[in-house]
């Protein structure tokens, strides 16, 4: 072996140590009691939700689960955008879509071959998001659907093997990135939510979900959303609301109701800048939500206990248009201005 091998082979076992150290500070981290985490979720007030997967690709909300793989290719993407763009409006921490109700994941995982390395693309996007956004000083988070239409995670077609499945992919993802600081969990059914696919939180169990995220990772905080029309507070950290703002009677009842019962409850209200969650064909050139609009919204959340959670959903490239990066750029100058005027 020669001088210069020996050498290079020295330097690799030094970083291979310090990753071990990286990863064994993250799994020693102390854990915090849940109010000290609760409070310091509502001390970010403003992050990123970013819907991106299989249904970018099908002018859809809720891709069937059928599309194949190979139709996911986002040939250009660069989280470091996303990244930028987020600090550029101010927003603290960003929820990435891991997967949606299609099933399809957007990291290599052992669970099912319906996944990214089946893509054209191939590069676990996790990764590069959780990268991307941890070196913006961006706190993380993962979506994660329970219902997933791709393996038939449905009502009355739950089963231990599935459950199985499901418990595979969050231990993935709650094992293999790092400090995770969030989990958003959706899919799951409620009293109020009439969409017959949706499995219950018996047939899925939550608590054993919330207790295995808890066990990965000691200073989660593990999010369900309970469906637009009826919240539910069991076994979640912070309560979820979507669209809640200038939303229908129906939801403001609700929206009200909660606000006298649980008046010190953490929460979060997601909404998107775009008119959909997902891209759609056009949205480089369709209106956004107005600067004044996403104040007013970040007003109204910080006056009621609670995080505004905005979307802002790349294209099929795996960018973010550029009226959007210029409409976050605005939302952030704003917001300094109103901080140096306060």
């Amino acid at each position: 072996m020669t001088k210069l091998k020996k050498i290079e082979l020295f330097f690799i076992a030094i970083l291979l140590i310090a990753g071990c150290v990286q990863e064994k500070q993250v799994e020693a981290e102390p854990q915090k009691p849940l109010k000290q985490l609760q409070q310091e979720f509502k001390e970010l007030g403003f992050g990123m939700f970013i819907h991106f997967n299989m249904a970018t690709y099908h002018e859809v909300e809720w891709a069937y689960g059928n599309e194949p793989a190979i139709s996911f290719n986002p040939e250009k993407l660069d989280c470091n955008q996303w990244a930028m763009a987020a600090k550029s409006a101010g927003m603290k921490y960003a929820i990435l879509t891991a997967k949606h109700v299609d099933g399809f994941s957007l990291w290599d995982t052992k669970a099912s071959d319906h996944d990214i390395a089946s893509s054209p693309y191939k590069k676990d996007i996790v990764r590069q998001f959780v990268d991307a956004f941890r070196k913006q000083g961006i706190k993380i988070g993962l979506y994660f659907s329970i219902w997933d239409r791709h393996h038939d995670f449905a009502a009355g077609k739950i089963n231990p093997e599935k459950v199985n499945h499901i418990k595979t992919q969050i231990t993935e993802l709650l094992s293999n990135y790092g400090k995770i600081d969030f989990l958003w969990l959706d899919g799951y059914k409620n009293a109020k939510r009439k969409e017959a696919d949706f499995p219950s939180t018996t047939e899925v169990p939550f608590e054993e979900l919330y207790l295995l995220a808890k066990k990965l990772q000691p200073n989660i905080l593990v999010m369900r959303h309970p469906g637009m029309k009826l919240y539910d507070t069991e076994f979640s950290d912070v309560q979820l609301w979507e669209r809640i703002i200038n939303g229908s009677a129906e939801k403001t009842i609700h929206w009200n109701r909660f606000q006298k019962e649980h008046p010190d409850r953490v929460q979060e209200i997601c909404d998107t800048i775009q008119t959909k969650w997902f891209w759609k064909t056009g949205d480089d050139k369709n209106d956004l939500m107005p600067t004044k609009k996403v104040l007013d919204n970040i007003k109204f959340c910080v006056s009621h206990n609670c995080n505004y959670l905005l979307n802002a959903a790349p294209n099929r490239d795996g960018l973010m248009d550029q009226n959007v990066t210029d409409r976050l750029k605005e939302v952030g100058i704003a917001l300094k201005q109103i901080q140096e005027d306060n």
